[in-house]
């Protein structure tokens, strides 16, 4: 076995083995050891052959590389997240919240299959997961006679309702998915960048896609939910305007935080 993968044959197969060996029983008489570990022969040599198998598979490789440590502690507060708040939208009956959580559930899987194949920063991380936690909270946190969505946190308009909490989550969801999008360019892109008022418009308009992706969801679960809270119009527009600041805000960090594409 290649001298990478020293790790997983030395710490991980032991454990494996002890724990197929107890799952199973002590059904055949010979043994090995491994340090303080004795495992069946036979369960030795299906772990080190599933082992290598997978270490042998250039993308299984490729991926175990890119995984970093924080990527483990993103994605088991994610997986919290989302495991949490999805068993109180179903024991609530809440079907809007329930369909945004599979929503979620198939990005979750989309980013952790491309960890390897994208160099997500991680601020890109860290602002969809707090962009999970926010717009979950919004649907779930009671206020007077509705949800936190529907707070007006600061009245800026005796016309329109502004500045709520549901325009708060968008300006901070779609700067994250901005964000996300330049990650998706970055290996495309000059450093430094070549035209750098080309390149920010169409960071922004990469931003502004998710958000008109994300209203095109939401346009489904109000026609799939009929009570859902999903507004009309309105609403629509100035989720879009929220989404423009988010896309903007998103385009000054990349442009501050990443010197060298000024």
């Amino acid at each position: 076995m290649r001298p990478e993968y020293n790790f997983y044959w030395r710490e991980l197969l032991p454990l494996a083995c002890q724990y197929a060996h107890r799952i199973a029983g002590p059904s055949l008489i010979t043994s090995r050891t491994f340090g303080n570990v004795t495992v069946s022969n036979s369960w030795h040599g299906v772990m080190k052959m599933l082992c290598f198998l997978l270490m042998e598979r250039p993308t299984i490789h490729s991926w175990l590389q890119s995984v970093k440590s924080y990527h483990i502690v993103l994605l088991l507060i994610n997986v919290l997240i989302v495991v949490s708040f999805g068993t109180a939208f179903m024991t609530r009956l809440n079907y809007e919240f329930v369909i945004y959580v599979g929503v979620i559930i198939f990005f979750l899987c989309l980013i952790v299959a491309s960890i390897h194949k994208v160099d997500y920063t991680p601020a890109s991380l860290v602002g969809l997961t707090v962009w999970l936690a926010l717009h979950l909270s919004g649907g779930w946190i009671r206020v007077g006679n509705g949800v936190l969505y529907g707070l007006v946190i600061i009245p800026l308009s005796a016309r329109f309702p502004v500045l709520r909490y549901d325009q708060l989550v968008h300006i901070w969801g779609f700067g994250s998915a901005t964000l996300v999008m330049y990650c998706l360019l970055q290996r495309s892109l000059d450093s430094p960048w070549r035209n750098p008022i080309a390149v920010s418009i169409v960071i922004i308009a990469a931003g502004l896609g998710v958000g008109a992706f994300n209203e095109i969801v939401e346009f489904i679960v109000s026609e799939t939910v009929p009570e859902s809270g999903v507004g009309m119009y309105l609403n629509t527009s100035l989720d879009l305007c929220a989404d423009l600041v988010g896309a903007i805000l998103g385009l000054l960090y990349i442009r501050l935080r990443y010197s060298e594409y000024r």
